[in-house]
């Protein structure tokens, strides 16, 4: 099961961003080093409002279960406030750089992150269910979760390939990221083909490194990420022709 979206129907509706405050990052430590590692921190932030998004999924892509409905991301859940540090993406300024800004907490994976980030928490995802005065908190697995991350990415942004790699590297946090209230390390089935595309990765490089030395290959890449940034620096940012929908929401369907 991939995270590549596909031809299957999965729309994604929200009329808001969600509110996030910063939260405060200590640095006030005697020791200089300590000070560094507190600046160094991932930021993390509180959710300030409620926030919904609607989801339209085929079940027949997520082993039948049928995720479709409002989300309403709370505030508080459980007693505790919803603390989130966007896309948790490790070494987030090496990731950053190597992805020319794409893979970062804040960047284009941040709102698909926020429901990923609750299901990681909890377990769960509270819908909003006709007759019931509260949202209703539906059981989500793991890697239905790391998928439903996936998808968003790809129909909110356009961008299926990081909508994969999305998916690719939540998947390999099985290995070591804890999901659920109750801290299980590996919930949910093993991500046999995210660790089959992990080892297809290695493997290609490391031929690719005894074919034409891996000096070279390292000189190559650098020249290329050198040139890549530098015209990135000249070229700016694109301007939009007009504020869209984007700006406030969003609502697309998926191409069929």
């Amino acid at each position: 099961m991939d995270g590549s979206g596909g031809d299957r129907l999965f729309t994604v509706e929200f009329q808001q961003f969600p509110v996030l405050v910063p939260q405060r990052m200590d640095t006030q430590f005697p020791s200089g080093f300590l000070r560094w590692r507190g600046a160094a921190a991932i930021r993390t932030f509180t959710l300030q409002q409620h926030w919904t998004v609607e989801l339209q999924v085929d079940p027949a892509g997520f082993d039948g279960r049928d995720f479709s409905g409002r989300i309403v991301i709370p505030i508080c859940y459980a007693g505790k406030h919803t603390i989130l540090d966007g896309a948790s993406v490790p070494l987030p300024w090496l990731v950053s750089f190597l992805s020319f800004g794409l893979l970062r907490p804040v960047g284009v994976m941040l709102t698909a992150s926020i429901v990923h980030d609750f299901a990681f928490q909890h377990g769960v995802l509270p819908y909003r269910r006709e007759g019931f005065p509260d949202p209703v908190a539906v059981e989500i697995e793991r890697h239905h979760a790391d998928l439903l991350f996936a998808r968003m990415i790809t129909e909110v942004n356009g961008m299926p390939l990081v909508g994969s790699v999305g998916w690719l590297a939540v998947r390999l946090g099985w290995l070591w990221v804890p999901y659920g209230p109750d801290r299980r390390r590996r919930g949910g089935p093993a991500p046999w083909r995210a660790l089959a595309v992990l080892a297809a990765v290695v493997a290609g490089g490391v031929v690719l490194a005894l074919a034409v030395g891996p000096l070279l290959l390292a000189t190559v890449g650098l020249a290329f990420y050198l040139l890549a940034y530098l015209l990135l620096g000249l070229l700016g940012p694109p301007r939009s022709a007009a504020v869209g929908p984007s700006e406030s929401g969003h609502r697309r369907r998926a191409p069929r």
